[in-house]
């Protein structure tokens, strides 16, 4: 619950939010993450990544750094053509 989005309007105050770990930061088996908020630790917990999740996770990120680079480079093709 977030009272600051009700008070400023915005849905019912029932929002969060996702992130994502660092695969390249992991290793196969436990691995303990630390959740920081505004340079403060709010939580500590285990994961647990199997050989099959890591591979999965890793070529998810890959395609996402490509589209990144691929729309990066659009963007700058775009620019000098102007």
């Amino acid at each position: 619950m977030r009272e600051d989005l009700v008070k400023s309007g915005v849905g019912d105050g029932q929002f969060g939010f996702t992130t994502e770990p660092n695969w390249q930061a992991l290793e196969i088996g436990s691995n303990e993450l630390v959740l920081w908020v505004n340079e403060v630790p709010v939580s500590i917990f285990k994961l647990q990544v199997s050989q099959k999740q890591m591979m999965v996770a890793m070529t998810q990120q890959i395609h996402r750094q490509i589209q990144l680079s691929t729309h990066e480079l659009s963007e700058k093709l775009t620019a000098l053509i102007k």
